[in-house]
Order: C-alpha cells, then sequence, then structure tokens
C-alpha cells in the first residue's frame, strides 16, 4: 500500500478514522507530529502513547513500533480522552540477534514542472516550486545481552526532504534556495527479566527536526527566515510490569517527554516590514525564542482476569499523573526595534522582479519591545478510574466502569529582567493552584461493542 511511514499515512488505513491531512510520499514530511484525524466526525481530543509515555511533540520513528494499538469509540474507563488513542509499543530484543533497514530515495528528476509562460504572466511567482530530494535511511538491531535476562534494541533513522519554494531566495546570490527538512531518530530500549515474573524496561528516544528556514516565502529571504534545530524526547521511560498470580497483574511506570526548540536568526540586522503590501516584503532578523516544554508522567495499573455469572471479566483499576512545564525565553530583535514602512505605488524597486529590495525607502513607525522575557505556566494532572470489560458473549462486549480526572494549574517566577533598552524590571512570583480554577470530574462509563459477523470485521460501537 503506497502510504508513509508515519501517523499520517498509517491513519489511512484505520476504520473509524477520518484523514484531515495526506502524506503522499512524503508530501507532509515534517510538518505535523499528530495523527491529524477525525474519530466518527468528531475533530480534536487526540492521544498518542509512545510506550506508555503520553506525548504527540515529537516526529518519531515509524521503524521502531512493534505493534500500533487505535482505539477510535466504545472505550472503557481506562481512556482519558473522547478522540483517538494510539498507543506506540516500541520493539524489544530477544534471545536472537536480529536487524532489518530500510531505504527510500526519490529525486526531482522524477517529478515534472507545470509552471508554464501563462501562469507567469499572470503574476505566479517567477522561479520552480519543483520538489528536489527524498532521501529516507533506517537500521535497527536487537539480541541478548545475557541470554534468557537481559535483551536490547537499538535503531536510527536519518531522513531528508526538501522542495523549491518560487521566490524564496538568498540575496547575498540571489539564487533561488533549497527549503529542506532533516529528521533524525535514534532509539534504545533495555529489556531485563529480573524473575520468571517480573520485568523491567527502560526506553529513550531522541527526535531531531532541523528546518533552517522556517517561515520562507517569495517575500521572506532566507536571512530572514526562522532556523529550526530542535530536539524532541521520549524518554527516559522505566516500566515495572510484574504477572502477580495466574489471574493478576501489575504495572508501573515513570516516564518524561519534553522538547527544546531555540530558533536562531540568521541575519543581525533590525528587522524591516512593508505595510503597503498584504503579505509584507521583510528583510532583517527574526524573532528569537527558545522553548522547553516538559513533561514527567507516572502511573500504575492492576488487572484481575475473572469468571463471574459465566461471563469472563477483564477488572482494571489504575492511576495516571503527570507535572507539565511549558517554558519561553523571548531574547527578542536587535535593539529591540523593528522598522515599519508604507511604500508606493511605482516606487522604484520594489516589486518582485528586484526582490522587493525598492520597499524600505519611505519609513511609516517603528516598534520598539520590552524582550528578553521568560514566559511560565505548569500543570498537574491526576486521574484514576475502575474498569470491568466484560466478554457477553463471542459477538458482544461491554465496558463498565467511573472514571476521576483532576486538572490544576500553577505559574512558575516569570517575567522581564528589565536588561533590554526598552524594558522595566517586572518579575512576577510563584503563584500556586489555589490561585486559580482547579477542575474536577467524576463521570460513570459504559460502552459496548457488538461484531454481527462474529469475524471482527464488522462491529457496532456505541
Amino acid at each position: 500500500i503506497p502510504y508513509s511511514r508515519s501517523l499520517t499515512g498509517l491513519v489511512a488505513l484505520i476504520p473509524g478514522l477520518y484523514a484531515t491531512s495526506y502524506d503522499v510520499g512524503g508530501s507532509s514530511f515534517g510538518t505535523g507530529s499528530g495523527p491529524a484525524a477525525r474519530t466518527f466526525g468528531r475533530t480534536g481530543g487526540n492521544v498518542v502513547s509512545y510506550d506508555g509515555m503520553i506525548w504527540d511533540q515529537t516526529y518519531g520513528d515509524f521503524g521502531t513500533y512493534e505493534e500500533a494499538q487505535i482505539t477510535t469509540a466504545a472505550k472503557g474507563a481506562d481512556a482519558m480522552n473522547p478522540g483517538v488513542t494510539m498507543n506506540l509499543v516500541v520493539k524489544s530484543g530477544g534471545n536472537t540477534f536480529k536487524g532489518t533497514g530500510a531505504a527510500q530515495y526519490q529525486n526531482g528528476d522524477m517529478q515534472w514542472s507545470n509552471v508554464t509562460p501563462e501562469l507567469l504572466g499572470r503574476g505566479y511567482a517567477p522561479g520552480t516550486n519543483k520538489f528536489t530530494s527524498y532521501k529516507d535511511f533506517y537500521g535497527e538491531i536487537g539480541g541478548p545481552i545475557v541470554r534468557d535476562r537481559l535483551w536490547f534494541y537499538a535503531s536510527h533513522r536519518d531522513a531528508r526532504s526538501g522542495n523549491f519554494i518560487p521566490g524564496f531566495v538568498d540575496l547575498a546570490s540571489r539564487e533561488q534556495v533549497e527549503f529542506f527538512t532533516v529528521l533524525q531518530d535514534p532509539t534504545a530500549k533495555i529489556t531485563w527479566q529480573v524473575s520468571q515474573n517480573n520485568k523491567f524496561e527502560g526506553m529513550f528516544q531522541v527526535g531531531r527536526k532541523w528546518q533552517p528556514y522556517r517561515t520562507a516565502s517569495r517575500f521572506v529571504p532566507l536571512e530572514s527566515t526562522q532556523n529550526q534545530d530542535s530536539m524532541s524526547l521520549v524518554g527516559p521511560s522505566f516500566k515495572w510490569q510484574s504477572v502477580m498470580t495466574t489471574k493478576s497483574t501489575f504495572e508501573a511506570s515513570l516516564q518524561r517527554g519534553g522538547y527544546w526548540w531555540p530558533d536562531i536568526p540568521w541575519d543581525t540586522g533590525v528587522r524591516k516590514t512593508d505595510l503597503a503590501t498584504s503579505n509584507g516584503p521583510t528583510r532583517g532578523a527574526f524573532l528569537e525564542t527558545d522553548r522547553k516544554p516538559r513533561r514527567w508522567q507516572y502511573g500504575s495499573t492492576y488487572t484481575y482476569f475473572a469468571e463471574l455469572g459465566g461471563r469472563n471479566h477483564e477488572l482494571k483499576t489504575g492511576y495516571l499523573g503527570w507535572r507539565n512545564m511549558q517554558e519561553t525565553e523571548n531574547l527578542g530583535y536587535p535593539n529591540q526595534q523593528q522598522y515599519r514602512y508604507r511604500s508606493l505605488a511605482g516606487d522604484p524597486g520594489c516589486d518582485e522582479a528586484h526582490n522587493y529590495d525598492g520597499c524600505f525607502t519611505r519609513p511609516d513607525s517603528v516598534l520598539v519591545y520590552d524582550y528578553p522575557n521568560r514566559t511560565a505556566s505548569g500543570e498537574w494532572y491526576n486521574s484514576a478510574y475502575v474498569n470491568d470489560r466484560i466478554t457477553v458473549s463471542q459477538k458482544l462486549t461491554v465496558n463498565v466502569g467511573v472514571r476521576f480526572d483532576r486538572y490544576s494549574s500553577f505559574l512558575p517566577e516569570q517575567g522581564n529582567p528589565g536588561t533590554g533598552p526598552f524594558a522595566t524590571k517586572n518579575i512576577f512570583e510563584y503563584r500556586g493552584e489555589s490561585n486559580y480554577p482547579i477542575y474536577s470530574t467524576l463521570v460513570p462509563r459504559i460502552s459496548a461493542v457488538y461484531a454481527l459477523t462474529g469475524e471482527g470485521r464488522i462491529a457496532i460501537r456505541g
């Protein structure tokens, strides 16, 4: 099936999901990390879990997933969200050394150009929108460190995709520049069979995204774009799994997710924008920022299998919590200023043929900023549930349970250190959750799945 190695491509294969974005041969490469799907007409509320770690701000490595567990409707009380739930299970090593590799390649010669003189005559930006290249290399290996006791798994993906944007040039050479994205994903996992019934797992996955010319367009040349070289993390992730009896299991986990995303300008000049045109030809440095969101997540689950009233029951109770932190350092513009101009029709050089260089001759206004500053917010989440999954018959399964969720907020110390030329020192002290609304819900859940044929191909969910 010609679908991409991504969550976006996977969505197109799942009944009950409607794809809101498409990835054909890598066409959506590096443009979104979530599943981009509606569930039975509902948008939003989606959750992506990497080996149990709920974090959807990463470009995970599709090749590392041993299994994709996808739930769309008729969930039990163990599900926290109304939308699609995607649990991606990362592979583990075993007693046999195994490895696989994959390579995908496409170059610009495999695509034709449809930019004609007629389009150019109607105002289409000069230059080509041609696809340049797509490369995706992947390799993995797993095996024993100590047979029957300790195993490892490791993988790495190195991928790159690029294209031209009409009118996007390097001002120094006036040549059209390739807009490209690089994704790199090393993954490692250790599995330790502590005893016959107890197992420990440790996993770490790093996702690098390098997109050096974000915001590029016919109006924004290379020197004024945003250089993103970010790292997203899933891990360290620690999980303990125990088979307590022949009918009960227990699992506990401590996991981390987060990313580091600095925006670094290419230019050192003051930001300049023309106000007379709708898209605003722009020169000078991009706003320099540094984002650092992170989450520590912790939880446990106890499951008991029983036969009651002649029916099979899967009784499950669990807890899930996390602490979120969102931090952004706004370092600002050169001299914390932005110059604005307003050109007039006919101004020499203020046109596409001259790359709008002549637009910056009629001053309009100056914006000054109180950067640098630091903004931050925090969230506590706690939840607990009890659920009974009842196999009524070969065709009918029923979930009955209740779920509790609690959300609260806090604000870390933040503000302005007063070091900028137009800034006044203003530091806001820490404020705990008692200063903000706390949201709690206690919700009963009941759902059912009925397989019409009993073969698992057609089902009614409610």
